[in-house]
């Protein structure tokens, strides 16, 4: 549990840090207290389209409520999810790779480009490897690892032609230290930052 308290800990320390790297340029902030937690202040961003994947619950959740308040216009791409506030959910499941191309068409028929994207969908399974099922395995590798390429891989083009974007991977800092039980999940997280 202790473990699992100091892991916790180290990924919000590493989502704070992604957002304030990630928003330096033209960008003032500080940590400010917002609703109990600790939180960048960005400047209002105009016309800026974000999309995130697994943004339904956690980190995820945070990011989209927090980008989405600072003047970004927000798509959240989701298996389970619902739209809110200035937050628009499109149920996509990142391993379908039609299912996200159709996804990434109706933000662009909508917003007509997309200036960031966030690859954060991911879960994690936990055990011993020698009692961890084969499918269980793949199915924590096509969400972690190669959701986040099928989503990439869709978005690179409108970037491309835009002469411009960010990509960003949401990762662990169990991709550089491997966490004891958890292999597959370290495995997955660190495939997605080499």
């Amino acid at each position: 549990i202790i473990c699992m308290v100091c892991l916790l800990l180290v990924c919000v320390g590493i989502a704070v840090f992604l957002f304030t790297t990630f928003c330096s340029i033209n960008t003032s902030y500080h940590i400010i207290l917002q609703d109990g937690d600790f939180a960048p202040r960005m400047k209002k961003k105009n016309n800026k389209v974000l999309v995130l994947t697994g943004g339904s619950s956690g980190i995820g959740l945070a990011s989209v409520k927090l980008f989405a308040s600072n003047g970004y216009i927000v798509y959240e791409l989701s298996r389970s999810g619902k739209s809110f506030d200035k937050v628009k959910h499109i149920t996509c499941d990142v391993t379908s790779e039609e299912n996200v191309k159709n996804s990434i068409d109706q933000i662009i028929k909508e917003q007509g480009h997309i200036d960031i994207l966030i690859n954060n969908a991911g879960f994690g399974i936990s055990g011993p490897i020698e009692f961890t099922k084969l499918e269980d395995a793949k199915k924590q590798f096509d969400v972690n690892f190669f959701g986040a390429l099928n989503v990439t891989k869709a978005v690179t083009p409108y970037m491309r032609e835009k002469k411009e974007g960010r990509v960003i991977f949401v990762s662990s800092v169990a991709s550089i230290f491997s966490i004891p039980f958890q292999t597959f999940f370290s495995a997955s997280k660190s495939g997605m930052i080499s």
